[in-house]
């Protein structure tokens, strides 16, 4: 179980900067995948060995679950690789961090490239795909959330964390009545488009194994909510962003984020006809280092291959 972060203390971010050794040794791993022509769902820690770099990667896992709850793997420039090497890269790396992936939607894709639609720019549903700021939230469902950075905004779109410790603690200081509502299971919560009924009622902070998690995601709450859980709302993200650290994304990094005790937002951002954002996003769970449950908030519905939840596959 992820250690709760100390009160009152904004995240300090991991970061392993690859040596020249490391990137050569991961070079090596991603000849190797590729000549043996293996496809994006079998490429597993066992198949892309990085045995000199194996410690390191190690040390981030922890970071992610007993520590910090952030870790950035830092060094690589996708520029010099094709579009699928950078995906082999992305699941080779990170199948080190998280054995197991989720599945994104009904489709049963595992990836899903985070950039501009713009067919969907005018559908606040989709907000994700366009250049929209994202309020703090969690990708509910997912235990660790994995962004691959393969190109940035010209302006904008920075990435935030913000630790629910200090954001539970700020709220006990200043709001109880606000910690309160946020726990109690009565925020309606959108299961999935076939499914009824269309909500079920669960909380936003819960507790596994004595821990508080999170679970939030200001695009299923609702839509009609009391007004004291809109002010609990507002407060909720006002304490995060008071508690935010940027994680001063670049091209090439690959971030892990735990996204029980960790909750993360963007700014808006504007693109270039040469500069547009790209990520790519994984949802992990490493089996041995976690022990909580595949949902988050004490009964937090567990709704398998919904669109936005994660229903955890072996490698």
């Amino acid at each position: 179980m992820a250690k709760q972060l100390t009160p009152n203390q904004n995240v300090r971010l991991h970061t392993l900067n690859l040596s020249q050794a490391d990137i050569a040794e991961i070079n090596m791993a991603l000849d190797q995948v590729q000549s043996l022509d293996f496809h994006g769902n079998e490429v597993t820690r066992e198949r892309f060995p990085l045995p000199n770099l194996r410690e390191k990667l190690e040390a981030c896992a922890r970071n992610v679950h007993c520590e910090h709850g952030t870790s950035i793997i830092r060094g690589l420039n996708p520029r010099e690789y094709s579009q699928q090497e950078n995906i082999l890269l992305f699941l080779g790396i990170s199948s080190s961090i998280g054995d197991q992936r989720g599945l994104q939607n009904s489709k049963g894709d595992m990836l899903t490239h985070i950039t501009e639609w713009m067919l969907w720019g005018r559908d606040d549903r989709h907000i994700l795909h366009t250049r929209k700021a994202l309020p703090f939230h969690s990708d509910m469902g997912c235990e660790i959330l994995s962004l691959q950075v393969q190109s940035i905004a010209e302006t904008g779109g920075h990435t935030y964390v913000a630790p629910l410790g200090a954001i539970c603690d700020d709220l006990e200081r200043t709001s109880p009545q606000v910690l309160d509502v946020l726990k109690e299971s009565k925020w309606p919560i959108r299961k999935s488009f076939n499914e009824s009924p269309l909500f079920q009622e669960c909380a936003l902070i819960g507790s596994s194994a004595g821990k508080n998690v999170v679970s939030v995601d200001s695009e299923r709450i609702g839509p009609e909510l009391t007004p004291e859980q809109a002010e609990a709302l507002d407060k909720f993200q006002a304490a995060a962003g008071k508690h935010r650290s940027d994680l001063r994304a670049q091209a090439g990094d690959i971030i892990f984020i735990n996204n029980l005790s960790l909750l993360h937002s963007r700014d808006s951002y504007e693109d270039s006809y040469m500069l547009h954002r790209h990520y790519v996003r994984l949802w992990l769970r490493h089996s041995k280092q976690a022990k909580y449950p595949t949902y988050s908030a004490d009964n937090y519905p567990e709704m398998r291959h919904a669109t936005g939840t994660a229903a955890f596959v072996e490698n």
